[in-house]
């Protein structure tokens, strides 16, 4: 009988000990859903609506809108009327107040009727932006912007730096990422070492 009872006690320090080693020093494990980190090109674009209006030889529309890096007199623009497009350029851009621009389109080949019209308007390639889904997107515990990279099957936290968010773009990384590496989306109960897959 006694040996039966210490055989169950050494049994029951064994699973106790195991699952305190299990506890402590086992790896976590997530599946999770992965976001690869590509590169892609942005172009300045404003917009504004307005009548077209006759002067002189030119067919012109003016609006007011936000300044925009990158976007000078003579940009390309495209203007709508009743959804069909017509060709365009910013014919004057001058500054009013608050960070807020008059800009003047002209439109070559103008449509017969004038009207009310939607002219948009580019500027310059912005080359090689990073952009990710801002669910990407979590904060340190010092408040910084940080992301989960996924490093050999292993679970990374690192910060970045962030810049704007597009509706159609997502979170703007400027510094701490590179090309193709995998990011966790919704990084949620993640810690630094969890071993991760899809």
């Amino acid at each position: 009988m006694k040996k039966v009872v210490w055989f169950s006690f050494v049994c029951a320090i064994l699973i106790l000990g195991a699952m305190v080693f299990d506890y402590l020093y086992n790896d976590r494990f997530h599946r999770v859903e992965f976001h690869t980190v590509s590169l892609t090109d942005l172009q300045e674009q404003c917009e504004f609506s307005a009548p077209l209006i006759q002067d002189g030889n030119l067919t012109l529309m003016t609006g007011a809108i936000r300044m925009a890096d990158n976007i000078t007199e003579g940009a390309t623009a495209v203007v709508t009327v009743d959804g069909t497009r017509y060709d365009g350029y910013l014919y004057r851009l001058e500054p009013a107040f608050d960070g807020i621009s008059i800009a003047t389109v002209s439109v070559i080949s103008p449509p017969e009727e004038m009207g009310d019209a939607t002219a948009t308007f580019y500027g310059n390639y912005h080359r090689n932006l990073m952009f990710i889904p801002p669910e990407c997107v979590i904060s340190d515990e010092d408040g910084k912007d940080a992301i989960f990279v996924e490093l050999n099957g292993y679970a990374v936290m690192r910060n970045v730096e962030t810049g704007k968010t597009l509706p159609d773009k997502g979170t703007e990384i400027l510094s701490g990422l590179f090309r193709d590496e995998k990011l966790i989306l919704s990084p949620k109960n993640i810690r630094t070492g969890d071993r991760i897959s899809e």
